[in-house]
């Protein structure tokens, strides 16, 4: 829980809490309430090997409706919601539109709940293939509490940066108004980032994590993190003019590949038929 527990503090202190989902996304009508106050949300997740898990029993299929959903935000550039009250809205002729929804998932699980979902039957799902695995071994960095100390300023800086935020007082609570910089069902103002290469040629590299059918969803699905990961450190080192440099990208792309080949290492030792 560390990671979260992190994550959830620098948010807090940066007057960002807002952005933070941290209870349950249970149903397609969760996410959409979520996005529709929040359309840029950071979901912390500690059960969620808990949640897949209790989706195979639930009847309803509600909550595999939001995994669904999740899924399909992945490369979704706007979202329409027909009906305001599947939100939590009061009903309207009106439909609601969410431009560039994004919902950025921090999940949390513990080794005997991987094991059920490397499964060839759950492994061909969507979902896992574009979440971005990482295996945390040592057992201090399992257990670490967050440090009680305040989150450095140039890190909230470096945030409001980021966000096109002016600079605000430590543990300032700001509104959606403030976050988004205007309302949160407004279009967006979206930023370039450059590259001044082929980054589909130097993304090639990630066809080392294999060439058999099995391993093909997850290939592909590598080069689209990575390429996003890019984007996301190239705003971080120059939030005013981001560009995407070699060494950025070579970063990422090892970082990428380093973690899903370690995926796919635990995939051919723990998998077995359905």
């Amino acid at each position: 829980r560390y990671a979260g527990d992190v994550a959830k503090k620098i948010l807090n202190e940066a007057g960002l809490r807002r952005m933070i989902r941290g209870t349950r996304l249970g149903s397609a009508n969760a996410v959409y309430s979520t996005l529709v106050k929040s359309p840029c949300s950071v979901y912390v997740s500690d059960e969620w090997g808990h949640l897949i898990a209790f989706a195979k029993r639930q009847p309803s299929g509600a909550i595999d409706q939001a995994l669904n959903l999740m899924t399909s935000l992945y490369t979704m550039p706007v979202l329409h919601i027909d009906n305001a009250a599947e939100a939590g809205f009061k009903a309207t002729d009106d439909q609601l539109i969410i431009y560039q929804p994004a919902l950025s998932v921090l999940a949390m699980m513990s080794a005997d709940q991987i094991a059920p979902l490397m499964r060839k039957g759950e492994m061909g799902k969507g979902a896992l293939s574009q979440m971005l695995s990482v295996f945390i071994e040592a057992d201090e960095l399992q257990e670490r509490k967050a440090d009680p100390v305040p989150t450095p300023e140039w890190l909230i800086d470096r945030i409001n940066a980021v966000r096109r935020l002016p600079p605000g007082k430590r543990g300032g609570d700001r509104t959606l108004a403030e976050i988004y910089n205007e309302l949160p069902g407004n279009r967006p103002a979206q930023v370039r980032v450059r590259c001044r290469f082929d980054i589909d040629a130097a993304l090639s590299a990630l066809d080392a994590i294999g060439s058999d059918i099995k391993s093909r969803p997850f290939v592909l699905a590598a080069k689209r993190i990575a390429r996003r990961l890019s984007a996301v450190v190239a705003a971080w080192d120059n939030p005013h003019m981001p560009e995407i440099t070699h060494d950025i990208l070579a970063w990422s792309i090892h970082y990428v590949l380093t973690n899903v080949s370690a995926w796919l290492d635990r995939f051919q030792t723990m998998t077995s038929d359905d």
